[in-house]
């Protein structure tokens, strides 16, 4: 049996190749002239950029698949484990108070001796449970920032129940040994899954522009934005999404801090969610001098410069430095990531990601990141094997 998937992004490859492993035929139609929807590695004279994910977390999943296509992972630097909040405008492994921290170990243990009754409500957004498990102290110079560093939304407009989904669920987790990227960059994982599914058999169609009317017949798999499922089925409601931007810059003089990279409290008053330190990550990020990106958001609107300008005001004030780029380049990726709210959690509590005879995977069905998506295509073509063969 054949089944036709939309989209050839990470989760329409990674999808293929599970599929392919149970043994469906497999057909992918993709928009763009290329594959890897938002995930691409540019190569300049300076360095890699990324143009979306720098990282993926390596999991037992994952190493699975890197074998069947035989590409080695690049594993992280030793300095890239130092990981900083901002605090005052100064980079801190821990930037809490001594009675924020006595907060956080007392909600520690509340979760670890009594995880039922500290789980979180239907509806209840992630600054409420965190503010009645750890404080507000704990809430703003913690959990905000690094939850803001992963889903791109504030602590006020997250959901508990999606974001910590994981820390509650009863199902057992695999252990990750960190992050970790390509010798060539993430577009690397790309082109060699590419390769190896089309080595197996997999065909791909480029520049499809596909329409509700033009859907093929028989099993289909949307595996694309949520904004392009919705203009290709009924059923999908209008969840607020985040316009992000990044602004990838080298520099001759790296930052006196190294380290994977620093998160940005909103109380801090930077332009800027965080920075990733990417030749303090990986190897071969920058050829010479250093490499920085810079993460925002809702400024996708504004130009070059001007994004220019704010990331080097922002380094101004946390890194005490002015100087000037040797070269940057800025990605946006407009309303690419829903978000993880009280009203994507309704949506996915009564939806069972099929509709007729047409599937649903992507970044908007409870698994944000890389890794997630992983673990939640693996599910999904096991289903299909159960209901289609």
């Amino acid at each position: 049996m054949k089944i036709t998937i939309v989209g050839a992004g990470f989760s329409g490859l990674t999808l293929a190749h599970y599929l392919r492993n149970e043994g469906f035929g497999v057909e992918v139609l993709e928009a763009n002239s290329h594959a890897g929807g938002l995930i691409k590695t540019v190569r300049t004279k300076h360095g890699l950029i990324e143009t979306a994910a720098t990282s993926i977390l390596l999991t037992p999943t994952l190493e699975k698949i890197l074998k069947d296509i035989n590409l080695p992972p690049l594993m992280p630097n030793k300095e890239s484990k130092k990981r900083y909040i901002s605090k005052n405008l100064k980079p801190s492994r821990l930037p809490l108070s001594l009675k924020a921290c006595i907060q956080l170990f007392i909600g520690v243990l509340r979760i670890s001796f009594a995880k039922k009754k500290w789980q979180p409500k239907g509806l209840e957004t992630l600054s409420e449970w965190a503010d009645r498990t750890f404080g507000k102290e704990v809430r703003k110079a913690l959990v905000s920032p690094a939850m803001q560093g992963i889903y791109a939304a504030s602590s006020e407009e997250l959901s508990a129940s999606l974001v910590l989904k994981k820390i509650f669920s009863k199902e057992k987790r695999e252990r990750s040994k960190g992050p970790i990227n390509f010798k060539n960059g993430m577009g690397e994982f790309i082109h060699s899954l590419e390769s190896s599914l089309k080595a197996r058999g997999v065909s791909f169609k480029y520049n499809e522009k596909l329409t509700k009317e033009k859907l093929p017949k028989g099993p289909v798999v949307l595996a694309t934005s949520m904004k392009a499922a919705q203009s290709l089925i009924d059923g999908i409601p209008d969840i607020p999404k985040k316009n992000m931007t990044s602004l990838t810059a080298f520099f001759d003089t790296p930052p006196p801090i190294r380290g994977f990279g620093i998160l940005f409290p909103v109380e801090e008053g930077l332009n800027a969610h965080g920075v990733l330190l990417n030749d303090c990550m990986f190897k071969g990020r920058a050829k010479e001098g250093h490499s920085e990106t810079w993460i925002l958001s809702e400024l996708s609107h504004l130009s070059k410069d001007e994004l220019l300008e704010l990331v080097k005001e922002d380094r101004r004030k946390v890194f005490a430095s002015s100087e000037e780029p040797t070269f940057y380049q800025v990605s946006s990726w407009n309303e690419a990531f829903p978000i993880y709210g009280t009203k994507l959690e309704k949506y996915l509590k009564n939806n069972n990601q099929r509709l007729d005879n047409i599937f649903l995977t992507g970044n908007y069905l409870g698994n944000l990141g890389l890794s997630g998506i992983l673990d939640q295509n693996q599910k999904l073509s096991k289903r299909l094997k159960e209901e289609l063969l």
